[in-house]
């Protein structure tokens, strides 16, 4: 390979997600599933409490995860799985939906008497790190000593991730009163608070044996013994959900406030089977999967990806010019000053994916502003432009794959691998109306992305003109009052696109999204007429999104409502009197939208 340093221009481009997308995060001890019974019980679970995203432990084995993935997908569809860890029979997994997330890495921490799961996830652009946690049970000053040791192994890998990283920490902690030091090492205030963690769950306390938190107990919910799990009913709180302190700051994932739920637990049940009598929480055939599904209840929140800049590093120009006349732009198009510290170029040479240099961004780049790294030999017209200069990963010659990472994972890529000439003697500007990196091999020369232009074109370093299309709900955007039965026009504004979108309807309570429409064109305006027997409920928004790959997207910035009288199918007893002597009728009342 020449000795030629090549310049690579990469943009950090933004794409603008306008709204918040909705997410259920539920944790859930499937009391060692082997995958060969009670699948039919966790399909009626799932149903029920739609997660987005599920995070098991005691997973036997990968069959048994596989069963999971496919209970899933039977109920609500769309689900993909982590990778499969052995660490013996009481194994961590985690399920999400494809079209929320996709899964950048995972990793173990090594922690006794079981490790601790990570799984980062990217959520509408915002990495997000999940753990999940099975540590030591029963009571005990030894037992919460090995809880206090694993948190605290976990809270030193969080303060040693980068500031302002994002996590969720679940799983079933075995805790017994929040005075534990376990417990307590999750949400101290201390002098490195990068790790520290706030329980979403408000009631507090000593929940052990305790009536006063009865509504979130999660074990146990059989008051038999049976299938190897504990008995004596509800009376323990073991499986928790807790959030990166000061989480809800207005950008990348937000906790909705109140949302922490024990799954079937209705507050009527302490030391009771979760099916014992009636359970105003889930109908009856729910207690009764969750009975005899585990003896743990499973704990969910709600979580929002927020209507926030999604920062996407993106390389917009490539130059492979002569001699030493090349280098690297990047430009911040989020609208807010971004820091550079997450990011790094590597270099692959001559094609080998063994990526053997590296280039460490520092610094703050202000909104609209550009950052050039130069080859320090490069022409006097590149330097008087370049922010800085490198010699390392800047040193090939066009058969050398570029990529840019962010948190050391892989968003974007230009090049492929076998010693191939994709970009020599060229420079490539990507098209203004590229706004999502490609990670993996592409190679400019076909893959639609990319202007090419002579050897040492260097006029388009020191800007970049991007197209970000967007989309805007008008109504409704919250506090709407819409009655079923009518029609209403739901509009929006775009820009900088004009593919069809999709409508669709979210019901805060079950989590679900309805499709209203799967394709309709780009006018700002549909009407949508609202069926008589809409459910009446004050928790929906509207999500409007390119009918083709989803974005750009919007949803009602708060929820509206949709109201009228309730109507029946047909006559009913609306008052039983049994008085005195003779004073005893009954009334009869017509609901329904017709005489009878």
């Amino acid at each position: 390979m020449k000795k030629f340093l090549t310049m690579v221009v990469l943009t950090l481009l933004t794409f603008v997600a306008i709204s918040d997308t909705n997410f259920r995060v539920m944790s859930y001890n499937t009391l060692n599933f082997d995958g060969s019974d009670r699948i039919s019980y966790f399909e009626t679970v799932f149903a029920g409490a739609q997660p987005d995203i599920l995070i098991t432990q005691e997973i036997s084995s990968e069959a048994a995860a596989d069963s999971i993935l496919a209970a899933l997908n039977s109920v609500i569809g769309g689900f993909s799985r982590a990778n499969f860890v052995y660490d013996g029979d009481l194994n961590n997994m985690l399920f999400y939906k494809t079209s929320l997330a996709s899964l950048v890495s995972q990793d173990v921490i090594d922690t006794s008497p079981r490790d601790i799961s990570e799984y980062v996830l990217n959520i509408d652009g915002n990495q997000v790190r999940f753990y999940s946690c099975h540590l030591k049970s029963s009571e005990g000053t030894e037992n919460e000593q090995e809880r206090l040791d694993a948190v605290t192994a976990l809270r030193n890998h969080l303060n040693d991730l980068p500031a302002g990283t994002e996590f969720v920490v679940v799983g079933d902690m075995n805790f017994y009163a929040d005075s534990e030091p376990g417990y307590q090492k999750f949400i101290a205030d201390e002098a490195d608070n990068d790790g520290r963690s706030e329980d979403v769950c408000t009631q507090v306390g000593s929940w052990h044996n305790n009536v006063s938190f009865a509504s979130v107990h999660t074990q146990a919910s059989r008051y038999e013994q049976f299938g190897g799990g504990a008995s004596g009913g509800l009376d323990d709180k073991f499986d928790f959900i807790f959030a990166k302190y000061g989480m809800n700051d207005g950008s990348g994932i937000e906790y909705s406030t109140g949302s922490f739920t024990s799954y079937g637990n209705d507050g009527n049940h302490y030391n009771q089977s979760v099916n014992d009598g009636s359970n105003s929480a889930v109908s009856d055939s729910v207690a009764d999967a969750l009975y005899y599904a585990s003896d743990h209840l499973p704990v969910y929140a709600d979580f929002s990806s927020v209507g926030t800049t999604q920062t996407y590093l993106i390389i917009s120009e490539y130059v492979e010019g002569s001699s030493y006349n090349k280098a690297i732009e990047i430009y911040n198009g989020t609208g807010a000053d971004v820091d550079l510290s997450a990011y790094s170029l590597e270099k692959d040479v001559n094609g080998d994916e063994g990526w053997e240099y590296t280039y460490n961004f520092s610094g703050t780049l202000s909104s609209g502003d550009v950052f050039v790294l130069a080859n320090s030999q490069a022409d006097s017209t590149i330097l008087a432009i370049a922010d800085d200069t490198d010699n390392g990963v800047i040193n090939f010659n066009g058969d050398d794959e570029i990529r840019l990472l962010k948190y050391g994972s892989e968003i974007d890529r230009i090049g492929i691998p076998g010693d191939i000439d994709f970009g020599k003697d060229v420079t490539y500007v990507r098209k203004s109306t590229v706004t999502d990196p490609q990670s993996g091999p592409q190679d400019p020369r076909s893959n639609g992305e990319w202007d090419s232009y002579p050897q040492d074109t260097f006029s388009y370093l020191g800007f970049h003109n991007a197209i970000n299309p967007t989309l805007t709900i008008i109504a409704p955007n919250g506090s709407e009052e819409w009655e079923r039965g009518n029609s209403y026009n739901i509009t929006w504004t775009s820009s900088d696109f004009s593919g069809n979108v999709k409508i669709e309807l979210y019901k805060q309570s079950s989590g679900t999204y309805t499709e209203l429409v799967s394709s309709t064109a780009n006018d700002s305006l549909w009407e949508w007429n609202i069926p008589a027997d809409q459910t009446i409920a004050s928790d929906y928004k509207i999500k409007i999104s390119d009918a083709g790959d989803g974005t750009p997207f919007d949803e009602s910035d708060d929820f509206f409502s949709v109201t009228g009288s309730q109507t029946y199918s047909d006559l009913l007893i609306s008052e039983y009197i049994e008085g005195s002597s003779n004073n005893k009728y009954l009334e009869i009342y017509n609901g329904t939208e017709g005489d009878i």
